[in-house]
This record gives C-alpha cells, structure tokens and sequence, in this order.
C-alpha cells in the first residue's frame, strides 16, 4: 500500500503570537544574530531573558527554528547559527524555549488549511500561437476555516483571536468576558496554528478569526464555524497533542432571554461576529509575506426561528418610533462549583428585522427575524469602550493571558 495519512491523525494546536518582529536587515545562512524591527512584547522578555527563548523565522518554504544565546540589545539578538539565509522584513516568532509548539490544542469537526499564493502569469506577445510564456510566483498568505462544537476552555483562543480583550473575575470557576479591543493596537490577539496533517506539522503565524458564528439548536450540540487570515506556513516538528477534559455542551441547556425576560419559544439562534474590511495588506518588503494582517470594525449579527405566540418581535420592527431595542442573551452552564463551565452570548442592545411570519413546512406556526447589535458600554467593558456584543465564558482558567 503506498504511503498514505488517515483524517483521524490530524488535529490542530494553538498559541499566542504574543512576541514577534521581523528582520531590520537580510541575514546570511549561519548568522548568529538577528538584527530585528517592529519587536513586540519584547519588554520584560527579550530584553531580560532573551537566551530562554527559541526564534521561529518564518519564510515558506526556508522556515526555520534557533535558540538564542543572548538579550535583545542594540536592536539585535544574539541566537545559534541559522541554516538558511533570509531576506530583511522576514516575520519571526518568539517562544520560550523549554516549550517551543503549541501551548493547547483545540477539538474541532473539519478544518481547511490554505497557503494562497498569487501566480503572476507572463502572458506577453512572443509571435506565437499562445497565451503563457511563464508564471511567477506573487505576494503570498494563508487562510483557515475551523468549524465544531464549543468547548468552553480552549474556545477561549477563538474569541481571543476574534476579539482581543478579556477581563476574568470569579474564583474558580472564572468567569471570562470577552469583547472587541478598544485600547492599543485595537486589534485582536493574533495566534500560531498548527495543522498537524500527518505527514508533517505546517504552522500559520500572525492569524486572526476574521469572522464567528455560534449556532444554538436544540437538537444538537452548540456549534461554531470560524474564518481565519494568517501568514503563509512553514514547516516545524511535529508536537504530540494533549487535550483537556472538558466536554461539549448541548444547545438544549441554554436559557435565552429577551428584553430581560426568559423566553421559551425559540427554535435556533445563530450569532455572526465579523471584524469588517479585515485584510491580509501587502506591501513592497522584499519578500512575498504581507506587512501585516489587519482586524478591521466589530459587527455582530444573528438569525432567530421563534414560535410565534403574539406581535411581540413583530412590534420590536414595525412599532411605535422611537422603535424598543432590547437585549437579548443566550446564558448556558453546566456543572456545578469549581468545575462548572458555560458559554453566555449577550447582546444589550440590538435592532429586529425582517420578520417573516411562515404559515406552512411546520406543525406550528412560526417566525424568523434578524437581529443587528447596536455598540454599548456594557457590551464593551472588557474592551475599554462600545461593542455590539459581549462573549462569556465559565471554566476553570484563572489568568485572562491565557487567550489574549
């Protein structure tokens, strides 16, 4: 039989791309230093404790791992001996060297790693009879899509990775409060994935979740599907993966809200959080990765199957002006004590839509509507500002650096 790899060996791993920068200058193979720009979250890190960490230079094909040997000083850090040359503006990642790889990994149903490479087609007139006279390779990035069901430890990482801000209160359990980043950057936290394919371990650098949909229907577990933007891959060693013990939650266990009521009549929810006008920006560098990866404004969206049994959402639409925006909120919790764990989507303040009453396909009647999150301040404390929609979670992590 030739050599093949099963489905069931892949898997994927994250971790924090927390502290980065790229080459100021182009460096020749066997260079022990890395004169480096851009640094970031080199504070406290590199510049103290440099030699504890292993610089992971990403450039396709020439990817590449060396520890270094000293602090970042003088714009530079001192590190082994390099195999591969690389050219000025190549990204490179910091992690610490005793834990190289992903620090958690991620159940997920189906997942789509890309490496999308511009082919640049030479198509000018020789005088023959045809079009292609040669192709080149252009400008270069990655995308992923990540689909399954929620679990309320390692989602965390995806809505780090959407959002950026997470503020954590609580005892154990902690409870996690994610919104849209309104400080700094104002950009989410970019991540390192790992799609380990069997065969070999490709690693995405500088992605984001560009957009997020949660799925609430009562006959299956809460589910989610994902968009991501990253840098082209490499090629690193394979980890061996290691995943928590948590479990799943039914969609059957949340208890939704409306205008601060608990309501009992609706079918499915469906949330859809998109940073809009996010961007792989290319720029001339001197290699075909992009200047940077870029999370543009929060919108947040959901469609909404109810029984219907009065003018309620119909009134929320077509009422008096000014029209009622309530809140809505979606609040799911399993467990009890220091174990428990859950999942809360709350939107404080959103506008209903196209509501269409269905009279036929279904025993009773029903109605679909959309909702649109309006910014708040409530929505958008953990952020330091306004956001349409606030993300909750439950779970046993105690450190809010643990996802952004």
């Amino acid at each position: 039989m030739p050599t093949s790899y099963a489905t069931f060996r892949t898997f994927v791993g994250v971790a924090k791309d927390s502290i980065n920068a790229t080459l100021s200058s182009s460096i020749a193979a066997a260079a022990t230093s890395l004169p480096l720009q851009n640094t970031v979250g080199t504070t406290g890190t590199l510049t103290t404790s440099g030699a504890t960490y292993t610089a992971i230079i990403f450039d396709g094909f020439l990817t590449e791992t060396v520890a270094c040997s000293g602090n970042l000083t003088g714009g530079a850090i001192a590190c082994a001996a390099t195999a591969n040359a690389h050219s000025a503006n190549v990204y490179i990642a910091f992690q610490l060297t005793a834990s190289v790889g992903p620090t958690d990994y991620i159940p997920v149903e189906s997942f789509q790693p890309i490496d999308m490479i511009a082919q640049l087609i030479d198509a000018t007139s020789r005088g023959y009879a045809a079009k292609t006279f040669g192709v080149q390779p252009g400008m270069r990035h990655g995308t992923w899509d990540i689909s399954g069901a929620v679990f309320p430890d390692t989602f965390g990482h995806i809505l780090g990775a959407h959002l950026g801000a997470d503020t954590v209160t609580g005892a154990g359990p902690y409870t996690h409060k994610f919104s849209a980043n309104n400080s700094g950057t104002y950009q989410p936290t970019h991540y390192i994935l790992y799609d380990l394919n069997g065969y070999n371990t490709r690693v995405f650098a500088g992605t984001l979740c560009s957009e997020l949909t949660i799925t609430f229907d009562p006959s299956k577990l809460v589910s989610y599907t994902s968009k991501w933007l990253a840098r082209a891959s490499g090629v690193l060693p394979t980890p061996t993966q290691s995943f928590s013990a948590i479990v799943p939650v039914p969609s059957w266990m949340a208890v939704l809200s409306l205008n601060s009521a608990v309501v009992g009549n609706i079918k499915t929810f469906a949330v859809t959080s998109t940073r809009e006008d996010s961007q792989v920006v290319d720029t001339i560098t001197g290699n075909q990765d992009p200047y940077t990866i870029f999370a543009g404004e929060q919108e947040c969206k959901g469609k909404c199957t109810s029984i219907k049994q009065d003018d309620g959402i119909l009134n929320y639409y077509a009422g008096a002006v000014p029209l009622t925006q309530p809140p809505i909120s979606l609040v799911l919790t399993n467990g009890t004590g220091a174990s428990q764990t859950g999942l809360t989507v709350q939107l404080t303040k959103v506008a209903v839509s196209n509501v269409v009453t269905k009279h036929k396909g279904a025993p009773l009647v029903e109605e679909d509507f959309d909702i649109l999150g309006i910014a708040n301040s409530t929505d958008g404390t953990p952020g330091g500002g306004q956001a349409p929609a606030q993300f909750q979670l439950v779970n046993a992590v105690s450190s809010a650096g643990t996802y952004v």
